[in-house]
């Protein structure tokens, strides 16, 4: 279930990061298409959403590393898992479950 919200989290965040560059963006081809040549959008409002934008590198950074945090050099010191440790075969062969017979 964790890993279904740390994965869930990564269109979650590109979302934040996009929406208000595109809503921007938008608000600037409905003032177009209203036959306006100058952008009423102020450009505080324009530098404040590239910069949330240009923060997509860093918060990608952060979503790999807080999800994934076995990968790469940075792997947790953790006693071997079951899946890692050799596990036992069952064999149909009679002589080696019991002993000699």
């Amino acid at each position: 279930m964790a890993l279904t919200f740390s994965m869930a989290s990564y269109p979650v965040v590109y979302s934040f990061l996009v929406l208000p560059i595109s809503i921007g963006r938008w608000i600037g081809f409905v003032q177009e298409t209203h036959g306006d040549r100058q952008s009423h959008v102020p450009a505080g409002a324009t530098i404040a959403v590239q910069l949330i934008f240009c923060l997509s590198g860093i918060s990608n950074v952060i979503l790999f590393f807080s999800t994934r945090p076995n990968l790469l050099l940075f792997k947790k010191d953790e006693p071997e898992k079951a899946y890692g440790a050799p596990m036992a075969v069952p064999s149909d062969d009679a002589d080696s479950i019991g002993g000699d017979e």
